[in-house]
């Protein structure tokens, strides 16, 4: 996923997904799961590699705060980051709770 932000930059998860054994495929080539930016000039960075199903990306309205959604069933968290003005995220906080929607297979919420 890949949205765009006014900026120019554009931001986007690299989960797992595609990879047959997942986190432990052999051709996976990062250590990590991660949320990147690239900024309008400048070289892709990573922004968030604490999440373990980064996937899915949203902008609140004041274009200040970013949405990622985690996709691990046993922690499907939304978490809500800062925006900087140097392409990188500040003060991490959980903004939805989706984990007992997983495990009780009620359906997820989507971004």
């Amino acid at each position: 996923m890949m949205p765009f932000f006014y900026n120019y930059s554009f931001y986007f998860t690299d989960p797992p997904y595609g990879l047959p054994k997942q986190d432990k495929d052999p051709d996976k080539e990062i250590l990590f799961n991660g949320v990147y930016v690239v900024p309008a000039e400048g070289d892709i960075k990573v922004i968030v590699d604490s999440l373990t199903r980064p996937n899915g990306l949203a902008f609140l309205p004041d274009r200040k705060t970013l949405i990622v959604a985690n996709s691990d069933s046993t922690k499907a968290i939304w978490y809500a980051f800062d925006l900087t003005d140097k392409d990188s995220v500040t003060n991490a906080r959980i903004f939805i709770m989706a984990t007992e929607n997983m495990k009780q297979k009620k359906g997820c919420l989507m971004l």
